[in-house]
């Protein structure tokens, strides 16, 4: 559905997704699964044991970790065995690149409803939905091998599963397998604030595979049931639980006086990766970041831009030379941000909390896409400096970036405020 998405909204008709998802997983070699197993039982790493030494009664594999799920551990007192995906997965080169995994009944349906999708969107390219019924092919063979390969060591699958988004579709297709046999899988927030939106995405995206879910809060979880009971009957059997103790986290130093950096954090372009339709398309996205930072720069403080970690290069690169602006490609947690003030365009970033538990100003430009619930914006106002923003005729975002000193001034008053922080994300700050 990626795929056929990037058409549909102007995107390049291949990309490396699939080349990518060709390659990995990298297939576990026997020498580094002892490694990693003899340097967890030193304790010099995460539990881990290889798949042959797998306890499927016992062990609760995941791929994953993340600040949530050591909490989750902490709180249940297990230890989940972190595993890579090539300890369970071979890859998938030589199968994608056979013939069509349709028979010709269902390649006739596929092109049909394919074919009166593109009308509906005022597409009628002949080319175009033979690209799709292609790409849909490969990802068929692709899913289909690995089905086959989980169901060949079914014995040995996990009865517990902590799985990470189920927007790796490697994760959907193990939390299947899992649960075909019976087993459980548990889902995790992974921090785009779901529960405090109004909006049903990611109980679409995860609950389909998971039977319960975790979150860092009673009022984040409250607001995921409320998007759960959009969807109608169909995700009512999942469990969502909250964390029962709240996270500590240390704040990092601040000092107005001193000199100050700008990081603005982004999302993603719709025409490279799958994103939800509410939000913008690429040239558009790009228009936008590209006058923010220039209002950035003029305010004389050093700039950074962070672009999500799917994204390609090629207008990141463009930025950096044009704009003198420093690209920052890792996490969040990997650079010192003493003296950094924060700007957003959306609060459905796993980025977003991190900044909140930081103590430092953010800046938050409220761009129309998917509405905050009421009871979260009045927390969230406390919090960030918030300026509005809206669109054009031609849907172009704008905003007045005029008043950036107002701007700063009133996030680094705010800074203090960490009532959305305890509230929705479960965490309490200290010096």
């Amino acid at each position: 559905m990626r795929q056929i998405y990037r058409v549909m909204t102007g995107g390049p008709e291949r990309t490396h997704r699939m080349a990518y998802l060709q390659k990995v997983p990298a297939p576990s070699k026997l020498w580094k699964q002892s490694a990693r197993f003899g340097l967890s039982l030193l304790g010099l790493r995460t539990n881990y044991r290889p798949p042959i030494l797998f306890r499927p009664d016992r062990d609760i594999c995941a791929f994953h970790r993340s600040a949530l799920t050591v909490a989750y551990a902490e709180q249940k007192n297990v230890d989940p065995c972190l595993m890579t995906h090539g300890d369970w997965f071979g890859r998938a080169t030589a199968a994608v690149n056979r013939g069509s995994s349709f028979s010709a009944e269902v390649e006739h349906m596929l092109v049909t409803a394919m074919r009166n999708a593109f009308k509906a969107a005022e597409l009628n390219d002949e080319i175009v939905i033979e690209q799709s019924v292609s790409r849909f092919s490969e990802y068929a063979r692709w899913i289909d091998f690995h089905r086959t390969a989980l169901s060949n060591s079914a014995r040995r699958l996990p009865k517990m599963f902590w799985a990470g988004t189920m927007g790796f579709p490697l994760h959907r297709i193990f939390a299947r397998a899992v649960m075909r046999l019976g087993g459980e899988v548990v889902g995790f927030d992974h921090g785009s604030g779901s529960g405090m939106h109004d909006w049903d995405f990611q109980v679409r995206t995860e609950f389909g595979m998971v039977n319960r879910f975790v979150t860092f809060s009673t009022s984040m979880a409250e607001g995921l049931r409320r998007n759960t009971e959009r969807c109608g009957r169909r995700f009512s059997n999942v469990k969502i639980e909250a964390l029962s103790a709240p996270r500590k986290e240390k704040i990092t130093s601040f000092d107005s006086k001193s000199n100050i950096k700008i990081l603005y954090v982004s999302r993603s372009n719709s025409g490279e990766n799958f994103i939800s339709p509410p939000l913008d398309t690429s040239n558009f996205l790009r228009d936008w970041q590209w006058r923010v930072l220039g209002a950035l720069k003029t305010t004389g403080m050093e700039v950074g831009f962070k672009p999500h970690p799917e994204d390609t290069n090629t207008h990141v690169t463009h930025f950096r030379d044009a704009l003198g602006v420093e690209i920052h490609t890792g996490k969040l947690e990997e650079f010192d941000w003493t003296n950094t003030v924060f700007v957003f365009d959306t609060t459905l970033s796993s980025t977003f909390p991190y900044a909140l538990a930081t103590g430092l100003p953010i800046i938050l430009f409220d761009t129309p896409h998917v509405a905050v619930s009421p009871e979260a914006r009045k927390m969230l106002v406390q919090r960030v400096a918030m300026a509005p923003v809206w669109r054009d005729p031609e849907g172009r975002l704008q905003a007045d970036l005029t008043y950036m000193p107002e701007l700063f001034e009133s996030a680094v008053s705010k800074r203090g405020n960490n009532s959305v922080l305890q509230n929705y994300y479960g965490v309490e700050t200290s010096l």
